[in-house]
């Protein structure tokens, strides 16, 4: 068995009861809907749990509270059924505790379930969930400003990356998918580079150089739990979910042109080495720049802020996942 994917099942496994914490929006209809409740739960209580606390997002809060509600109710599993953001929410809100969790990917990046090599379909995601396979993976404690702290799984992003994922225009979105975020960075390409300073706390750039403080005029800067984000293209390679580092990088075009194209390709995750990036790894990275500044998680945009915080929390996470032997 594999040291990072240890047996859940058996006589021992959690039964304290299971929640789904699901994006309604996700269905076409209710009928839908109602055929997933019925398929979910048949799979729950199929595996020895009761019936499930069932709790579905709202537009003003992607699982947040219904989380939180399944804490309380002290289960041990809470699956989350939609995509990135409903999946960041509750990992978020199940950080630092005993609670499994359990994704069901239902949006089009699906990137955390993708990273840890869960299934895409339902039966099979349904399968592992309910399963003998658990990890422990890191969480990234994240603070903008003065704000509240939050948590993020996959990566976070201030600059270009979270301005065009801002800008970019919901109908084009539906009708194109993603070429709609080639609009949207070319309508953001002459946008000045931000001033930032950078402090990686332990910090060390991947040619084992160490550094911990420096200023670069930075199109974006991205922090990292994991590497792989939309089609499989490694954008931090070098990134994992459970070595309790986050990993950092900073694109720095020295021209217009070259920051269009820059942007393209981190934009859809086709960057290799080029002398315009910074890539670095740590456990702390504080990020400030000269003015407000698009920000977001996990591909959802947040906020805007000068100031970002990103601290690594060891092994915060318990995720169903395959059992693995090696």
């Amino acid at each position: 068995m594999s040291p990072d994917s240890t047996p859940a099942g058996g006589p021992g496994q959690d039964r304290r009861g299971a929640a789904v914490v699901v994006n309604p929006s996700k269905f076409d209809d209710d009928d839908a809907r109602e055929e997933f409740r019925r398929t979910v739960t048949a799979a729950l209580t199929g595996a020895g749990y009761e019936e499930p606390l069932w709790l579905e997002t709202t537009e003003d809060d992607p699982g947040r509270a219904m989380t939180a509600q399944a804490r309380e109710a002290g289960v041990g599993l809470v699956l989350a059924a939609g995509g990135d953001g409903t999946v960041r929410m509750v990992a978020a809100g199940l950080g630092e505790s005993d609670i499994a969790l359990g994704v069901l990917p239902m949006g089009t990046a699906n990137l955390l379930a993708r990273n840890l090599d869960l299934p895409q379909k339902l039966d099979e995601a349904l399968e592992v969930a309910v399963g003998e396979g658990e990890r422990r993976i890191d969480l990234v404690r994240i603070s903008a400003d003065d704000g509240e702290p939050d948590h993020f799984a996959v990566m976070a992003g201030i600059g270009a990356d979270a301005v065009v994922m801002e800008s970019a225009n919901p109908d084009l979105k539906r009708v194109m998918g993603s070429a709609a975020y080639v609009f949207s960075a070319i309508q953001n390409a002459d946008r000045p580079p931000l001033k930032a300073h950078i402090v990686l706390d332990k910090g060390r750039r991947r040619e084992d150089k160490k550094i911990e403080t420096f200023d670069r005029e930075a199109v974006l800067m991205l922090v990292g739990n994991v590497g792989y984000l939309q089609a499989q293209i490694p954008l931090i390679p070098d990134a994992e979910p459970d070595d309790g580092r986050l990993d950092v990088l900073v694109a720095s075009p020295k021209s217009q042109p070259g920051r269009l194209k820059l942007l393209l390709e981190v934009l859809f995750r086709r960057h290799h080495e080029d002398e315009a990036f910074d890539l670095l790894s740590g456990r702390r990275v504080e990020i400030t720049v000269d003015h407000e500044e698009a920000y977001e998680l996990d591909g959802d945009p947040i906020g805007h802020c000068t100031r970002l915080v990103a601290e690594v929390v060891p092994q915060a996470l318990t995720v169903r996942v395959r059992p693995t032997d090696r």
